[in-house]
């Protein structure tokens, strides 16, 4: 069985409250949950995920997988032009949160990060400046090249800047990676009928230049929730082949 709890707390990186998702697990003969940090697209929030997906059956199916799912606003998980840390408050403060909070692993064997869109985007970006936490990242219709979807000249300054930093571009993480054995397994997921997917088959194609262990699966379907929520289950049933 699991449970779903809504977290209310002061976030000290963005001065404010914030909250997160969590399907827990009810844990037997003292283990710790394996731990799946999933992320939203630009429009949505971490409920998105519960609403209209089948992840918590999905993750019950697992048996011993907690998911958090984290807010990021529109900010595209950057430490933001505009001097919110989203970057920060994502993927340092939510994991030690969590660590705290729950009884999970903090071993990278058991920990993993999934995403869609503005979330694949930030799943990538998460597992390429912290490789040492992931055993594997599951992009799904991961939004690359992120600069160019966002239509307001106002929220892209807000967000970037002039233009995005080295940390915010995945492409220049990818180019610059000197050991690609230091990196988490890549299971990029996208449809073939979805906007994203030359942003896929392009960073894909670096990866493999580069010698990443990194997949590309283009299933049929396009950037909405029928596909990610195939997609979803996939990276649930992946993740229990891991164990």
């Amino acid at each position: 069985m699991t449970s779903v709890l809504t977290v209310d707390f002061y976030s000290d990186t963005l001065s404010e409250y914030m909250d997160v998702r969590v399907i827990m697990p009810t844990l037997e003969n003292g283990k710790n949950a394996r731990v799946l940090y999933l992320l939203h697209g630009l429009s949505d929030a971490p409920s998105v995920w519960l609403h209209r997906t089948n992840l918590e059956r999905y993750a019950e199916a697992v048996g011993n997988l907690c998911v958090v799912l984290v807010s990021g606003h529109r900010s595209w998980y950057a430490n933001t032009a505009a001097g919110l840390d989203y970057a920060t408050f994502v993927f340092e403060e939510i994991p030690r949160k969590i660590e705290n909070m729950f009884r999970v692993s903090t071993r990278r064997e058991d920990t993993f990060v999934a995403g869609n869109s503005m979330g694949g985007y930030g799943a990538a970006k998460f597992a390429l400046l912290y490789p040492e936490k992931f055993r594997a990242a599951f992009p799904l219709s991961g939004a690359f090249h992120a600069e160019k979807y966002i239509a307001n000249e106002a929220e892209r300054r807000a967000v970037f800047g002039d233009e995005p930093k080295r940390e915010n571009d995945v492409f220049s993480l990818v180019s610059e990676a000197e050991n690609s054995a230091d990196y988490p397994k890549f299971e990029l997921i996208c449809g073939k009928d979805d906007f994203c997917l030359a942003d896929n088959r392009e960073l894909f194609a670096l990866m493999k230049e580069k010698g990443f262990d990194a997949t590309l699966s283009e299933p049929g379907g396009a950037h909405c929730w029928p596909s990610w929520d195939e997609y979803i289950k996939t990276v649930c049933e992946r993740i229990g082949e891991m164990q």
